[in-house]
């Protein structure tokens, strides 16, 4: 899954992204600690469970920056 997908598949008010197994939990943070997790099958946000590997992790903001950074070097070569 590129970071493309990533942001343009996200449900509303998502701020971090685990791929596990090559399919995107989305999660919400609250507070400072991981609230929410958004469910695709069920469409809807469900309380978070946890990962226990939470390396897994990326916040919305990296990988906005990166698509916009990825974006710039495209103009570049062009």
């Amino acid at each position: 899954m590129t970071n493309q997908e990533i942001l343009a598949n996200g449900p509303e008010g998502w701020t971090h992204v685990a791929i596990v197994e090559d399919v995107a939990h989305y999660c919400r943070l609250s507070s400072g600690v991981m609230q929410d997790k958004f469910v695709g099958v069920k469409g809807m946000w469900t309380q978070f469970q946890g990962f226990e590997d939470v390396s897994r992790f990326r916040s919305r903001e990296d990988i906005e920056r990166i698509v916009y950074l990825e974006n710039v070097l495209k103009r570049e070569a062009a």
